[in-house]
């Protein structure tokens, strides 16, 4: 490596290998951008030295994968963000889970220019996993319900539950939906509230 010009901030040595290990445990390569990213944000802030890592923590609500369970139904809930790679990787995670029922709570995704195209191949890829049911909220929903619909996925296991993003009018819709031994993945952007849908089935 040649030496930096005089004036230049100095370039930080450290192990990729083991820092990416300790943000992302096992998760996919888009997770590990994300927890990088955030990592990176927070270490311009804080001027925490790159040789002291051992003490960094990401904030809490970063590491948003959760497992929470009541009432005999088990909630995955992933959703940080809903962009394609995500819910395929999310959707092996909720197929891994015992369950009778396998259900996607499934919100817009704000990480796409061509949002109606996107949004139908992202229905055609919830398809492919035939989950028990696929349950809808937000702009695009029925992009997303085009989408599963091609792929072959039954209209019938298909509910739009609303176009808004309030997300106590999404819990409130949902919770009727489900019965014990279910197990339901929630997807979605930030800016649609699915962090929030969680909290409030199981409050």
């Amino acid at each position: 490596m040649g030496q930096r010009q005089k004036g230049t901030s100095p370039t930080p040595t450290w192990q990729s290998g083991n820092l990416l290990k300790k943000l992302s445990g096992d998760l996919p390569f888009f997770h590990i951008k994300e927890a990088l990213g955030f990592a990176l944000a927070v270490y311009s802030e804080s001027k925490l030295p790159f040789n002291n890592l051992s003490s960094f923590k990401l904030p809490s609500e970063l590491l948003h994968t959760k497992i929470i369970s009541f009432n005999d139904i088990k909630i995955l809930d992933d959703s940080y963000n809903s962009s394609l790679e995500s819910i395929e990787y999310a959707m092996k995670s909720l197929l891994k889970l015992k369950a009778k029922r396998h259900l996607i709570l499934l919100s817009d995704t704000h990480e796409t220019h061509n949002a109606e195209e996107y949004h139908e191949n992202i229905g055609k890829a919830v398809a492919a996993f035939s989950p028990d049911l696929i349950l809808l909220y937000g702009k695009y929903t029925h992009s997303v319900k085009s989408g599963a619909l091609k792929n072959g996925y039954p209209k019938e296991k298909i509910i739009i539950l609303t176009d808004s993003f309030c997300e106590s009018l999404v819990a409130r819709l949902t919770l009727p939906l489900l019965s014990p031994f279910d197990a339901l993945l929630i997807k979605g952007s930030h800016g649609t509230n699915a962090y929030k849908i969680a909290p409030l089935l199981t409050k």
